[in-house]
């Protein structure tokens, strides 16, 4: 699923001269704690809460936002794994979506990224879950794939951590 297909302009970009007083106020109403930055419709960064919290109600967005980062951003033919990997690396609760030009076309918040995830992962599809638990090089997904088949068992999806210790 690319990235384009969960993009939402629901959020609405802060201006770079609006008040950090204003920016804050819309975060709690939206309960997010990051919005983007647009100026001309061309994204110039993200403001995050914790940035503005202890500045003067009145100083402006732009003193404050963080600075412009290709790594807040992604573009929208991107996977949506990206959105997921850099939500956690970045510890963000939105993400800007832009073109290749630096054109803002909204953003992907957490709740789409969980619903988008679970419908891909088939959580809503009847059946039960098979936890195996085994070392890296001790199987084949194709051999273990062979034989649920085998069974008229039917894989629908796959999940795989790997441990540290195996």
């Amino acid at each position: 699923m690319k990235i384009i297909e969960l993009t939402t302009k629901a959020f609405v970009p802060l201006n770079v001269d609006e008040s950090c007083k204003m920016a804050l106020e819309l975060m709690e109403s939206l309960d997010i704690r990051h919005l983007p930055v647009v100026t001309n419709g061309k994204y110039v960064g993200l403001i995050s809460q914790s940035d503005i919290l202890n500045v003067d109600d009145t100083q402006k967005v732009g003193e404050v936002l963080l600075p412009l980062s290709r790594e807040m951003t992604v573009y929208g033919s991107d996977h949506f794994f990206a959105v997921i990997s850099l939500m956690y690396e970045k510890r963000l609760t939105l993400v800007p979506v832009i073109d290749h030009n630096n054109n803002y076309c909204g953003t992907v918040s957490q709740e789409r990224i969980l619903f988008a995830f679970a419908e891909s992962l088939s959580f809503t599809e009847p059946g039960g879950i098979l936890v195996l638990k085994v070392n890296r090089r001790d199987y084949s997904l194709a051999e273990i794939a062979q034989i649920i088949e085998s069974e008229n068992g039917l894989i629908l999806t796959t999940f795989i951590h790997t441990s540290p210790d195996s």
